[in-house]
């Protein structure tokens, strides 16, 4: 009897141990290669070649929700949640949450209608819709910078590009969990800036179709140039993700149960073929099955209502989950 109750309080203690931290990753590239302050790239649009380097990126990013892999909401951030970005920094974290079933994040471009013409001054001062230096607000009528973009053409013609609007608030993609260790799970995203300033709609015959950035100049607001890096960021594959790593985390994603709490049947995903071994809370043994690779679609129609501990094992580890079944 003392090792069934042992062997319970193991299994317990392993599934009430759910919560993580969730981290988000970008890495800041042009053609592939890291971003860094005043280092010149080579890059060419539809009728010039040009040195070009960036002394200033940020923008910000709204995080909306972390989703199951059916892309059903787990955890809804509060409107008020925001990154500022910056090309000088690539990690940043979301706090702790559990992160049993999450499988994707969705995110959004810039600042929602119902913050943008707020008065930066409410914000606690590391908020990061608090007043920014350099500023990152344009005045309670226009509202807040989407994004800054600044730099040099052939290290003499100066850039500026200020998106201000509300146009300009835009869902990116779904991005899917890279990696995920027994403390974090992570979702590395590259942000492809030469995707960003890209002349792909060029045209001489359309009117202000081509962005003008070998030129120089400082565009603010507004305007057709501004709207071409944002119909970029919205449309131009700008934020992308490793196909290998998602590849990679297939391989090694840990086994998931849903929906949970449930009523009759349950979907199981596991990496590899698995048995399922189902106990009750008096650590007896109620149902035992074999596991196919990826999707088990099970009829537990049969079991009464109450908590369940599902154990999976396969070749490589055993992980057990807390599972109630209602009426």
């Amino acid at each position: 009897m003392f090792k069934k109750i042992l062997f319970f309080l193991i299994i317990a203690s392993n599934v009430f141990s759910q919560e993580k931290e969730v981290i988000i990753k970008f890495n800041h590239l042009f053609k592939n290669d890291l971003i860094q302050t005043n280092v010149n790239f080579i890059y060419e649009n539809t009728e010039n070649t040009f040195n070009i380097s960036f002394n200033r990126i940020e923008f910000y990013i709204h995080l909306i929700s972390l989703n199951d892999n059916s892309g059903n909401s787990i955890y809804n951030f509060d409107n008020s949640s925001y990154l500022l970005v910056n090309k000088n920094e690539n990690t940043y974290s979301l706090g702790y949450k559990d992160v049993s079933f999450i499988d994707n994040i969705s995110l959004n471009f810039g600042v929602g209608p119902n913050l943008n013409h707020e008065d930066p001054t409410i914000w606690e001062l590391d908020h990061p819709l608090a007043p920014q230096n350099p500023s990152m607000h344009w005045g309670w009528t226009a509202g807040y910078i989407f994004l800054a973009l600044e730099g040099y053409i052939n290290d003499s013609l100066n850039f500026q590009y200020h998106s201000v609007s509300d146009e300009y608030y835009n869902m990116l993609n779904t991005f899917f969990i890279t990696s995920e260790t027994p403390n974090e799970i992570i979702f590395e995203i590259n942000i492809n800036y030469d995707k960003m300033i890209e002349n792909h709609n060029c045209s001489e015959i359309i009117e202000n179709s081509c962005l003008n950035i070998h030129s120089g100049g400082n565009f603010h607001g507004y305007n057709y140039q501004n709207s071409i890096i944002m119909n970029n960021i919205n449309l131009n594959n700008v934020f992308s993700q490793n196909n290998e790593l998602l590849f990679s985390k297939i391989l090694k994603s840990t086994p998931k149960i849903f929906p949970n709490p449930f009523n009759n049947s349950l979907n199981i995903k596991v990496k590899s073929p698995s048995i399922l071994k189902v106990y009750d809370f008096n650590s007896n043994l109620i149902i035992e099955k074999n596991l196919f690779l990826n999707h088990n679609f099970i009829d537990f129609s049969k079991l009464n209502s109450g908590n369940y501990i599902f154990l999976l094992s396969d070749k490589e580890d055993t992980k057990s989950i807390n599972i109630l079944k209602l009426d």
